[in-house]
């Protein structure tokens, strides 16, 4: 409450003229309260969203459009292993810089953004000045916002080894059974071969 001594006509108008102002300052104090209350609730919600990020197995890349190319501006944690270590030395760098040589890697870019949808392009890849051998990817290109593109890296090579692999004994059990005098097997509802 507002106190002010003096005489009875000075006070209220002295009261008059400071009400608005001790208002005022009092509304901007609430303001402020309220902006950095929301502030750390922002701050809040970008952690999450970070550790969300991080925390994903699947290495991913965000690309910002520019007029005429995509340039990495972050990755989660998983990318630092796929690039064994150098994924902070990307930071900055145009696709058409980090892929010259992968015309399929800029054009999945491209469509990405102007179809505004999510594409999967699996290949060989192996990447320039790293020390691991070539392997089978499978890159998803994911539409975030007309400025923004998530590249999902997932190797797959081991996985494809073992599929191929697997069709190779199913070929070779096959040309047995075709040769053989008898049945002794017979395959389930899946196809796969089952001993009688």
């Amino acid at each position: 409450m507002l106190c002010i001594y003096g005489h009875a006509n000075e006070s209220r108008q002295w009261a008059a003229w400071l009400s608005p102002i001790l208002r005022l300052v009092g509304n901007s104090m609430v303001s402020a309260c309220m902006r950095q209350n929301r502030n750390a609730d922002l701050a809040l919600e970008r952690a999450h969203l970070r550790a969300l990020f991080d925390s994903s197995p699947i290495p991913a890349f965000i690309w910002r459009a520019t007029e005429s190319d995509f340039v990495l501006s972050d990755f989660n944690v998983a990318a630092t292993s796929l690039t064994e270590g150098r994924a902070a030395s990307f930071i900055g760098r145009t696709a058409a810089d980090i892929y010259p040589d992968r015309p399929d890697m800029i054009e999945h870019f491209q469509r990405c953004l102007r179809e505004r949808k999510t594409l999967t392009l699996e290949t060989h890849y192996r990447p320039r000045a790293m020390l691991s051998s070539e392997e089978i990817m499978v890159f998803t290109f994911a539409y975030v916002s007309d400025e923004l593109l998530v590249l999902h890296a997932n190797r797959v090579t081991g996985s494809r080894q073992t599929e191929q692999e697997a069709r190779a004994r199913e070929r070779i059990i096959e040309s047995i059974l075709e040769i053989s005098p008898a049945v002794i097997y017979m395959k389930d509802y899946s196809g796969r071969y089952l001993r009688i």
